[in-house]
């Protein structure tokens, strides 16, 4: 699993007259990947590129059910890590963030790795058209029984591309850059669909066995004998904290793009820092094209 490093707006909840730096703090808990924490030092005089230096010496905790494990630093991925501790569905985890010799506070969290209750798509094949560059199709989700509220969706593509040999002659290749669908939806029931750039997406109600019709878009340059083998569809639950600290940021760099807007005040629930100690459980499968 690599860590992410690359949330830097937490720099709008900086307080400019602030004079203790603080800390920022990345995880993402999920089945299967183990741990991995990002952590690093900010204050209100740092640049943007400063804040994403990760503090090597840092003292990382991870608590589950009265025991504690130390986190190691890992030079590969600028994360203290665990790849082998095991991570599990309804149980909840506690995270505290030391940084020797600082006057900086400490930092503490804790989150519930939610089971999963996300709509999924139960298509055996797709249909894909292409147009003008654009990979175009739609699709549907079928709505479970016990739904969970916040949801986030990746649609990738992934394409054989034509290799003229010395010969004279072809062969296909798979492209290992998959092909990232943007998702839309006109169904009323999908609240706040944002992109980040995976769709994250909030369900408040729904009745067991309801469809949800999606429009998939790719923009993509394919030559003539190109094709597309099949698709890769990751479906999430996610926490609360996870949903409201990435539609908040996907909000406020729309709002930087276009120059336009009141700021927005970017999520946290780290206790005395900022950042993110969130968790979700996936489901992943592949849709062969027609």
């Amino acid at each position: 699993m690599i860590c992410v490093i690359s949330y830097i707006a937490c720099v709008d909840e900086f307080d400019s007259e602030a004079s203790t730096p603080m800390i920022f703090v990345y995880s993402e808990l999920e089945l299967g990947e183990g741990i991995d924490v990002f952590v690093s030092q900010s204050s209100p005089f740092l640049s943007v590129s400063s804040i994403n230096t990760p503090v090597e010496e840092a003292n990382v905790l991870l608590n589950e059910n009265g025991a504690s494990v130390k986190l190691d630093f890992d030079t590969g991925s600028n994360c203290f890590i665990d790849l082998a501790y095991e991570i599990t569905e309804g149980n909840t985890y506690g995270i505290d963030v030391t940084i020797p010799q600082s006057a900086t506070p400490d930092v503490q969290s804790f989150v519930t790795v939610p089971f999963f209750r996300s709509p999924v798509i139960e298509a055996q094949f797709i249909s894909i058209n292409s147009q003008d560059d654009m990979l175009i199709s739609d699709i549907q989700m079928t709505v479970p029984g016990d739904l969970a509220p916040y949801h986030e969706l990746e649609i990738t593509a992934h394409i054989l591309k034509e290799v003229i040999l010395s010969d004279g002659s072809s062969t296909f290749v798979r492209d290992d850059s998959a092909t990232r669908f943007r998702i839309s939806t006109d169904d009323t029931s999908v609240k706040n669909l944002v992109h980040r750039p995976s769709a994250l997406y909030e369900l408040p109600s729904m009745e067991d066995g309801n469809i949800i019709n999606l429009r998939l878009e790719a923009k993509v340059e394919l030559s003539t004998n190109d094709r597309i083998d099949s698709i890769s569809v990751i479906s999430r639950t996610v926490t609360e904290e996870y949903y409201s600290y990435h539609s908040t940021l996907s909000n406020q760099i729309e709002l930087e793009v276009s120059g336009a807007g009141e700021p927005v005040l970017n999520y946290s629930n780290i206790m005395n820092g900022i950042g993110l100690f969130g968790a979700r459980s996936s489901r992943k499968r592949n849709i062969v094209v027609q």
